[in-house]
């Protein structure tokens, strides 16, 4: 079985991406995946230099299954088809400002001070972006939106796979609204600019 790597980054979709890959019968890593000190946790990518010496774990773990989703994968697609020739690469999309508010609303439920919407927003253009180019003219990227209704028709003749026959799996499906009887104290903060 061909390996098959879930690329796309947080909030796009990866955890139902990850229950489609089980579903059709993939041994699969599903993330985030950062345990310390075996994996590097830089989710804005703001060390590429420190990845390095994260390769023989990462190629340890492909070896060990078929299929991945999410972090660290999103930005381990260069090495991956560097080492395993032949796999696929499915990149989660979704529109830009959903996965702002989607983030928000989950940084919100923490103790950090969220990020402004842009530093959001530009994390995912540039990961989207760099995909793109990566894999452009070429047959091994699938660009998959499930907001759109894509599914089942689009993964399975991808990855050469019948169709499971089963409904496609929406997981971790949030409210499109940041409820402020829960958000309260930590919203008004965040509006006034104060984290």
């Amino acid at each position: 079985m061909r390996k098959v790597f879930g690329i796309g980054m947080f909030r796009t979709g990866t955890t139902s991406l990850g229950r489609c890959l089980d579903i059709l019968g993939h041994r699969t890593l599903h993330g985030p995946w950062w345990p310390t000190p075996e994996m590097i946790r830089d989710p804005w990518l703001l060390h590429p230099e420190a990845w390095a010496a994260f390769d023989g774990v990462l190629r340890a773990k492909i070896t060990a299954y078929d299929a991945f989703q999410d972090y660290p994968w999103m930005y381990a697609y260069r090495q991956a088809d560097a080492w395993f020739p032949g796999s696929r690469f499915i990149l989660t999309v979704r529109d830009p400002e959903r996965v702002v508010d989607s983030e928000i609303r989950r940084w919100m439920k923490g103790d950090n001070p969220v990020p402004p919407r842009q530093k959001f927003r530009d994390r995912y253009l540039r990961h989207r972006d760099g995909v793109l180019e990566y894999f452009a003219d070429r047959d091994d990227l699938l660009v998959l939106s499930f907001e759109h209704g894509d599914g089942w028709p689009q993964l399975c003749p991808f990855l050469d796979l019948p169709d499971p026959g089963v409904p496609i799996p929406h997981l971790n499906k949030g409210s499109d609204h940041i409820w402020l009887s829960k958000m309260g104290r930590r919203l008004k903060r965040w509006v006034r600019g104060e984290g």
